[in-house]
């Protein structure tokens, strides 16, 4: 099992969402530091996954915690929604 299935399948436990520290991120692709590029690349990667991560930008310490969701649960529907209704109550 690659860490990829490890996140969707504790993702699919817990209804969605969890949150885990920034440093497991890091070791899904083999690198020794949360670099910028390192932080760019997991992004994109959980993004290819439809997996959201907050916060935004990704902490550069290992031992942060980064909450995950997944976009199709309820839980990342609910989060997605209340970021919109967010954004466009700021705007106004």
């Amino acid at each position: 099992m690659t860490r990829i299935d490890d996140i969707q399948r504790l993702l699919h436990e817990h209804g969605g969402i969890v949150s885990i520290p920034a440093g497991y991120l890091r070791d899904l692709l083999g690198a020794g530091r949360l670099g910028c590029h390192v932080r760019e690349d997991i992004v994109r990667l959980l993004d290819a996954e439809s997996i959201s991560i907050w916060p935004r930008p990704m902490p550069n310490d290992q031992r942060q915690l980064v909450t995950l969701t997944d976009r199709a649960s309820m839980a990342g529907r609910l989060i997605a929604l209340g970021l919109e209704a967010a954004k466009k109550a700021a705007v106004e």
